[in-house]
């Protein structure tokens, strides 16, 4: 009996074409405001990670990142890693030990939950973004990166590949594969440049695809196609 179904990408339109008939299916990604201007980042090597407690999927994701951590070639220049998280700055007591018994505790600091007036800083501030998600959605998280610009690695689920684009905005790895991972961190630092670039590919995909003004529009235009269908 439903008239329409909105859902946040094509890889979910799939899955639910299985059981609803695909023209009662509308595909709006998710919205996000993006940056005026572009900060470029400090000389520092700083990279933000964001996850919570209580969720197999990420931290699975959590554990893959740190196992990438430990094989990244960091000796020419320091890098910190943010952990964002609920469980405070002490971070999750099972990852915490897992960073000290790879003897990369020092490489990483725990954030704690970052407010919503605090994110912004953060992400000007840091080089890249990494989401290795095992979620098969479309994560705020990554299109806040894309919308300050930032050069994103995340992993090739669901509808990420449809703002994540292989080479061009950053980098997709399959998930679970950490020595990809750990390539594609080693690539971002060691090429700034490059690092750059992709960030700025990420604020024009935020801009054409994820902008506010064009969500609202789509989802008015959606409710008054259905007002005016049945009245």
């Amino acid at each position: 009996k439903t008239d329409a179904v909105i859902t946040i990408s094509e890889n979910w339109k799939h899955c639910l074409s299985r059981i609803l008939p695909e023209p009662k299916i509308i595909t709006i990604m998710n919205c996000i405001h993006t940056s005026e201007n572009l900060i470029d980042p400090t000389n520092e090597h700083r990279v933000l990670y964001g996850f919570l407690r209580g969720d197999p999927a990420n931290q699975k994701g959590v554990s893959d990142l740190v196992d990438a951590i430990a094989m990244v070639k960091s000796n020419e220049f320091e890098v910190q890693f943010w952990l964002e998280g609920i469980d405070g700055q002490q971070g999750d007591s099972n990852i915490r030990q897992k960073l000290i018994n790879l003897q990369i505790l020092d490489k990483c600091q725990f954030v704690g939950e970052i407010s919503e007036g605090k994110r912004r800083a953060y992400l000007s501030d840091m080089d890249f973004f990494i989401v290795p998600s095992y979620d098969g959605g479309l994560p705020m998280a990554l299109l806040e990166g894309m919308a300050e610009g930032k050069a994103v690695i995340s992993t090739s689920l669901g509808g990420i590949p449809e703002v994540v684009e292989d080479g061009y905005n950053g980098f997709l790895v399959k998930p679970g594969d950490v020595e990809m991972l750990a390539d594609r961190i080693n690539t971002l630092l060691c090429h700034r440049d490059l690092c750059t670039q992709m960030g700025r590919n990420s604020l024009e995909i935020a801009r054409n695809k994820l902008g506010v003004n064009d969500y609202i529009n789509r989802l008015v235009g959606i409710y008054e196609g259905l007002f005016y269908e049945f009245t």
